[in-house]
């Protein structure tokens, strides 16, 4: 089942998820939408925040798969809220009436309703054939059986990361990392360090995730 994070739980920190849905599909490709309600009559996304915005066009410039969805007719129109009994094909229609966005097609709150696909047609498709494969190897290294994994810091590792540096961490290192990236918020410059050592130059995907070193506080000399 897919996970939806509560908004405490969503952010830009490496323990939070950036997404309002978060999960694992059949085939291991990740599922994460930023769900939007699109507003007919505005003709905006009301809820659409410019920071969140500009933190998922990094996302997809590693990447990491995340998108929006919003429904391409009015929401009380949706499939999902016909009255009971409802058509067995009710959630195929659903999906077929709420479109996906990535970021970089969606640049402000008005949606252009004829460039994006459904939610069904992406769902049908390969999803990005280069980024499953890269998540595929992934799992090689770090396991994952869960949506609840996917905080952002892992997603930065599996999509950030050449396959190569994540291929030669040995077991230790792999789960030392896994511990790091889903129960910290930040990285001290001491673990970024040790995140240098083992994946190199790679490392520099996580430097937003850093937290400056604490100015030392010498003894002031008596006069």
């Amino acid at each position: 089942m897919p996970l939806e994070p509560k908004s405490n739980q969503q952010g830009e920190s490496m323990r939070r998820y950036c997404a309002d849905v978060v999960g694992l599909l059949d085939d291991a490709s990740i599922l994460l939408l930023e769900v939007k309600v699109h507003d007919f009559e505005a003709h905006n996304l009301p809820v659409f925040r410019q920071s969140q915005h500009e933190e998922y066009l990094r996302f997809e410039a590693l990447g990491v798969p995340v998108g929006y969805a919003y429904n391409a007719i009015e929401d009380t129109d949706l499939a999902c809220y016909a009255p009971m009994p409802q058509p067995l094909d009710a959630h195929i229609r659903t999906l077929r009436q709420i479109n996906r966005s990535v970021p970089s097609e969606l640049p402000n709150q008005h949606p252009n309703l004829q460039a994006h696909r459904t939610l069904l047609d992406w769902l049908m498709s390969d999803r990005g054939g280069a980024a499953l494969e890269t998540f595929g190897r992934a799992l090689g290294t770090i396991r994952i059986e869960d949506p609840e994994q996917l905080r952002n810091g892992l997603l930065v590792l599996i999509y950030g990361v050449s396959r190569q540096s994540v291929a030669m961490m040995s077991a230790d290192q792999a789960d030392m990392v896994y511990r790091w990236l889903v129960n910290e918020s930040t990285l001290s410059t001491r673990r970024h360090a040790s995140l240098q050592r083992i994946l190199g130059a790679a490392d520099d995907v996580f430097d937003r995730f850093t937290r400056p070193a604490r100015p030392s506080h010498r003894p002031r000399p008596r006069p």
